[in-house]
């Protein structure tokens, strides 16, 4: 049995994991778009991915359903930018902006 997020780092399997995020987020599982952006963006069992990590994240910031979670994790992908994914201010305020209409309040400031 493959464990995709088990503790043990010897038996993780990041392309099963992502396989699986990918199944949730196809089932419509909010979180599981969040965390497939998480895992990509800090490349904890897979290679980093930005560009791949946005993708996830945007799927989760959906206006009908969408997670403060996941506009903050896109928020600060354009924050810094990466391989794959250009820096951008206007996009980091208003996903910061988009995180404080779904219910955060801790203290964003864009600018």
């Amino acid at each position: 049995m493959v464990l995709s997020l088990s503790m043990d780092p010897s038996i993780r399997d990041g392309n099963a994991a992502m396989k699986a995020y990918d199944e949730a987020c196809k089932l419509g599982e909010v979180m599981a778009r969040c965390d497939a952006g998480h895992t990509l963006e800090h490349g904890t069992i897979i290679k980093k991915d930005f560009a791949r990590a946005a993708s996830f994240y945007k799927r989760g910031c959906d206006p009908d359903e969408g997670m403060f979670i996941c506009s903050i994790g896109l928020a600060n992908l354009y924050s810094t930018g990466g391989p794959g994914l250009a820096k951008d201010r206007k996009l980091r305020n208003s996903y910061y902006r988009r995180a404080k209409l779904l219910g955060y309040s801790d203290h964003m400031e864009d600018d």
